[in-house]
This record gives structure tokens, C-alpha cells and sequence, in this order.
């Protein structure tokens, strides 16, 4: 019987926990988006949220990295997301969404790459 009590208490203390696992993305990024012309210095395909570096060059040759976060690994392979579009070097338009606490975290929209093609978190690449 105590054995039933303790994983019955650690069940009902954990379904919090694994709630409050994901989160939305409007408590982490505003509706303000803006739009960046870079490279892409590192991807990370991964769970729970893939990413990439975007490094940004000012006029007076300063640099700014900007993390962009896209949605989970999975999520986009189920909407077809072609991951070949995006590698290492390219220079690239990316649209995301304003970080809430941190400007320099986007939520990714769209790339435009350097040939026209336009690449959407929710569509396989497309053609311009």
C-alpha cells in the first residue's frame, strides 16, 4: 500500500512538471519582426527547438550575432521543411519575430537566399 502512495505522489508531482515542459511561442517573442541580412554561421537540427547563428555586419565592420530559433526538429520534417536549404556560409534575408527579454533572439519566419528562393518554417522550399 505504501509503495501505491509513493508512485501515485510522484506521478501527481510530475504532471506539472512535464506540463510547463513546452512552451508557447507568444509568452517568448512579440509580434514585432524584423528583418536581417547576414550569415548563417551554426545550425543545430535538434529537439525541442532547432536553431541557427546569424551573423550580422555593421557598417563601421562590427558584428552582431543574432540567434534564431525555428521550430522542433520533428515539426518541421512533418511540414516537409528542406533542411538542405539552409547550411553554413550562406548569406541570407531572415524575418523572425522580436525576442521578448533578449532582441537579439528571433523566432524565424522566412529566409531569402541569396538566388531569390524563399524558405518558410512551414513549407518545403520554394521558388520566387
Amino acid at each position: 500500500m505504501f509503495l501505491i502512495r509513493q508512485l501515485i505522489s510522484i506521478l501527481l508531482f510530475s504532471v506539472p512538471l512535464a506540463i510547463n515542459a513546452h512552451h508557447s511561442v507568444a509568452v517568448h517573442f512579440s509580434e514585432e519582426t524584423v528583418t536581417y541580412a547576414g550569415t548563417i554561421a551554426e545550425l543545430k537540427w535538434a529537439n525541442p527547438h532547432s536553431s541557427l547563428l546569424l551573423v550580422v555586419t555593421n557598417e563601421d565592420g562590427t558584428s552582431d550575432e543574432y540567434r534564431v530559433e525555428f521550430l522542433s526538429k520533428i515539426a518541421l520534417e512533418r511540414s516537409e521543411f528542406n533542411f538542405d536549404s539552409l547550411q553554413n556560409g550562406f548569406i541570407v534575408d531572415i524575418t523572425g519575430r522580436v525576442g521578448v527579454r533578449n532582441q537579439r533572439h528571433l523566432f524565424f519566419q522566412q529566409a531569402v537566399l541569396e538566388d531569390g528562393r524563399i524558405v518558410t518554417a512551414r513549407s518545403p522550399l520554394q521558388v520566387r
